[in-house]
């Protein structure tokens, strides 16, 4: 228990939550490593949305077919303009189940990894450079698609 704790009678969840928010702020604020929030208690999206770096927000449980390929032309485009931009992509566990499944899937691997020279779907020599950006992606439980995949990112749980 930590001094906060005893001082001020808080809430040992309500402590843990605010401990992984400021940790996630940190985070995020670096391109060092990514922020996967793993845990049904915190909004990555909400807590993101006060940064002053540009970023582009998603939430793929309300995805549909074709928003893959516009999301990552939005993503090249805003980073064209803002190298160190940011992206949060939340309910990464609640992909529905379409033909950009397995594009969303692989899109938040690679940005988890930090690659760079992601190639953007219809649109010819444009790449996402993940390595030079803000990212915060966002679940209730780790999917499995993540499983034994090498992240570059702090797992918040």
């Amino acid at each position: 228990m930590s001094i906060l704790s005893e001082d001020f009678g808080m809430d040992p969840e309500f402590e843990k939550e605010i401990e992984q928010s400021l940790c996630m702020h940190r985070f995020f604020a670096g391109t060092t490593l990514s922020v996967l929030v793993a845990t049904p208690t915190l909004n990555v999206s909400t807590l993101i949305s006060n940064s002053d770096i540009p970023t582009e927000h998603i939430y793929l449980v309300n995805t549909k077919v074709g928003d893959y390929g516009r999301f990552a032309r939005r993503v090249s485009q805003m980073q064209l303009n803002h190298p160190h931009c940011g992206i949060v992509i939340d309910n990464i566990d609640k992909i529905p189940d379409n033909a950009d499944r397995e594009y969303w899937e692989e899109f938040v691997r690679f940005a988890l990894k930090r690659e760079n020279d992601y190639p953007v779907p219809e649109w010819d020599g444009h790449y996402i450079n993940f390595g030079e950006m803000h990212i915060a992606v966002g679940c209730d439980e780790k999917p499995a698609y993540l499983e034994g995949a090498s992240l570059q990112a702090y797992i918040i749980v």
